[in-house]
């Protein structure tokens, strides 16, 4: 049977059995919450770095454990983040402890008071810095964590130096002339030749990465802190990211630009399409702007179902990247793709009310359940091959970029995301 099809019967069940709808969703909730426990549980037995402070930068794909890797900001952001929102949404006084830890961490290894951004992008296990730039997008993971940490605790520090790399990427890094933000600066905020963060990366001026993470960002702040400078500045970045970014006759966001907006060719990466369009969603939910909501969700829409197009596979795994003349060129199926992909389908199904979202959602999940999380050791393999689902044990289980993040968010965001739909039927 032809996969989609099949997902169209699955959705007509599921529109003819209100009850069976609601128990899908309330088991869907049970499931993320239990493997969201289970998530920060090995980040909580297996990183904390009792000697030198934080967590360890690095556990291989087969659990060696690198306790002299250097460790990442955000890496060292994104710990921050999991542990504050968890404890937001479960009050367990042990995940507020683990977030002050990080958030102590993180303003004491990776913050620079005399410049007001966070230069030191990678440190060794002792805490010198090994690699030093105000990379934007490095930024906006941090002031993400900042204010998701102040969302939790109320913290005024947290508070006040979530401000301060707000005004500091507003000040440097914001293009006042183009529009849009610049992705590296120098540790005293001079713009860099030179912006890539890794050799192989283009040498790219804007990013959609970057410019996307910096609204992601503004919007938590905005969340609790209503300032009128902060709303400004958020939907600017949206407007920015539906005018410049995204390629709406497609559905796909193009990624590296010159200063002009000028594209730099690359393929459409489908991970960072379909998170794209949960949390510009969410961005423009935050800010509350009607208009703009309207103008949102059509593009957004065309970006989930371009991706489910050119990227979704017949067993619910989201394929890495491609174009729509080649379709998935990188097939393989990494841990964060998915997990964002559960979330975009969920958005979608509540925005449209069209079951075959839901189905999406639960045909990933099942994926992930059978294939992405490793049940020997805990967490999630890095990344699967395409049709025989082999883990690449080559990817480290904790690195620079392997964190608790993305398939933890997924976990709250269903969870709360259930509840919301519960709700409105009582």
């Amino acid at each position: 049977m032809n996969f989609h099809l099949l997902v169209l019967l699955l959705s007509l069940l599921f529109s003819f059995s209100q009850s069976g709808e609601v128990e899908q969703l309330n088991l869907l909730k049970k499931e993320v919450l239990e493997e969201h426990k289970k998530i920060l549980k090995f980040w909580t037995d297996n990183t904390i770095d009792l000697e030198n402070g934080g967590f360890i930068g690095q556990i291989d794909g087969d659990m060696t454990k690198q306790p002299k890797a250097d460790k990442g900001l955000i890496l060292n952001a994104r710990i921050t983040w999991a542990y504050s929102a968890a404890y937001k949404y479960t009050n367990d006084t042990q995940y507020l402890e683990l977030a002050t830890r990080a958030f102590r961490f993180l303003m004491d290894k990776f913050y620079d008071k005399s410049y007001d951004g966070v230069p030191y992008f990678m440190i060794d296990y002792e805490g010198k810095p090994t690699m030093v730039r105000n990379q934007a997008i490095a930024v906006a993971f941090a002031t993400y964590a900042l204010s998701e940490y102040y969302r939790a605790t109320k913290s005024e520090e947290a508070l006040e130096y979530t401000l301060k790399l707000f005004n500091s990427l507003e000040k440097y890094a914001l293009d006042t002339e183009a529009n849009g933000y610049f992705d590296a600066f120098s540790r005293q905020w001079e713009k860099l030749d030179d912006m890539r963060m890794y050799p192989g990366d283009p040498n790219a001026t804007k990013t959609m990465n970057a410019n996307f993470h910096i609204m992601v960002a503004y919007a938590n702040i905005y969340r609790e802190y209503k300032d009128n400078k902060v709303k400004k500045a958020l939907k600017n970045l949206i407007e920015v990211l539906i005018d410049k970014v995204i390629d709406k006759e497609r559905g796909s966001c193009r990624l590296n630009f010159k200063d002009n907006w000028e594209v730099v060719p690359s393929n459409d990466n489908y991970g960072l399409d379909i998170e794209a369009t949960w949390l510009i969603w969410d961005a423009v939910q935050v800010l509350g702007d009607e208009n703009l909501k309207q103008r949102v969700k059509p593009i957004i829409l065309k970006m989930v179902d371009h991706c489910l197009k050119y990227g979704y596979d017949k067993d619910g795994g989201m394929m890495n990247d491609g174009n729509d003349e080649k379709g998935a060129l990188n097939t393989d199926k990494s841990w964060w793709v998915q997990a964002e992909s559960v979330i975009a389908f969920f958005n979608a199904y509540q925005i449209t009310g069209e079951s075959k979202y839901l189905s999406y959602a639960l045909l990933t999940w099942d994926f992930i359940k059978k294939y992405v999380i490793d049940r020997e050791n805990g967490e999630w393999f890095g990344t699967v091959s395409k049709d025989d689902h082999v883990p690449n044990m080559q990817e480290s289980k904790i690195g620079p970029w392997k964190c608790p993040y993305h398939n933890s968010r997924m976990g709250l965001q269903i969870a709360e995301r259930v509840d919301s739909i519960i709700n409105s039927k009582a």
